[in-house]
């Protein structure tokens, strides 16, 4: 049995989902972008989500979130359902859109911390080496300004998906000010991100320059076919599965959140092998299968 993750409300997580065998699922056109960026937006208001930034890219995507309510596996659980059953009837395809791998949603534990996974997020094409300024990028991404903004998007047409479902007409996505920077407030959060990505960027300029090798263009991107596969090598061994828990800036603050979810799995066991003898039990804050699905009694977070 894997380990019971803890879902609790009010936390900020850095989310990637990877299509299956690397291939280009996300492959960027217009009908793609609106539908990754509609349903997107249908989901946060749903599951009560902030978003806080994004990119698709061909074979995988990245979000930064809060998680107001506690509701991330139900999130994630519909949005990439709702993705993958989108894009099959727009690719005309069958099948998984997703590798089966277990989720990979660390909690992100500090300010400086998120704002470095917002601009890895946004400066995500760069660092892949595809385009040499991720402001061009061709699929769907966030955009660097565009803290607290508001945008309407309309139900995508011509996608047989869509015609015959119940989503709503149109979704607002807004991308709010993580809780954890809510100090500096949108203007010095933009500022600062911009910032942030730009490093990134010319960084990697830099080492591409030092290794002779040229980006690819935002031109050549948009002319690969989604039935392409991604080439670059991966970790293997045990390099390949670890997912780190917890994200921050700091040995001390990964620590605090470490310790927590050390205590949240041992209250739970207790809890787990109390029930399995028929006896009752109130689970830990931060239960989440057994509470939705089962409806058993926690304590609150």
């Amino acid at each position: 049995m894997t380990l019971q993750r803890e879902i609790l409300p009010d936390t900020t997580r850095f989310l990637t989902r990877v299509c299956v065998g690397r291939e280009h699922l996300l492959q960027a056109t217009k009908i793609v972008n609106h539908t990754f960026e509609y349903l997107l937006a249908v989901g946060a208001k749903r599951f009560d989500i902030g978003v806080v930034a994004y990119v698709a890219m061909s074979d995988h995507y990245h979000l930064v979130v809060h998680d107001f309510a506690g509701r991330m596996p139900a999130f994630t659980e519909w949005f990439n359902a709702q993705l993958a059953r989108s894009l099959n009837c727009v690719r005309g395809r069958w099948g998984s859109m997703w590798e089966g791998e277990q989720p990979n949603q660390p909690e992100i534990a500090d300010g400086e911390k998120v704002l470095d996974k917002m601009a890895y997020t946004l400066a995500n094409p760069t660092l892949s080496g595809l385009v040499a300024e991720s402001a061009t990028w061709v699929g769907a991404r966030s955009g660097v300004g565009a803290m607290g903004r508001e945008r309407v998007i309309p139900r995508p047409r011509g996608v047989a998906y869509f015609d015959r479902g119940s989503l709503p007409e149109e979704a607002v996505l807004q991308l709010i000010v993580p809780p954890l920077l809510a100090h500096l407030g949108p203007e010095e959060v933009s500022q600062r991100l911009r910032e942030a990505v730009a490093k990134m960027e010319a960084e990697k300029q830099r080492d591409m320059a030092a290794q002779g090798r040229r980006f690819m263009g935002a031109r050549r991107v948009g002319a690969l076919s989604w039935r392409r596969r991604a080439t670059t090598p991966l970790p293997r061994g045990r390099w390949r599965v670890v997912k780190p828990l917890v994200l921050a800036s700091s040995i001390r603050d990964r620590e605090l959140v470490l310790r927590r979810i050390r205590h949240f799995r041992a209250a739970y066991a207790v809890a787990r092998s109390a029930l399995l003898r028929g006896e009752r039990q109130v689970f830990p804050p931060g239960t989440y299968w057994l509470r939705v699905h089962l409806g058993v009694p926690t304590q609150p977070s």
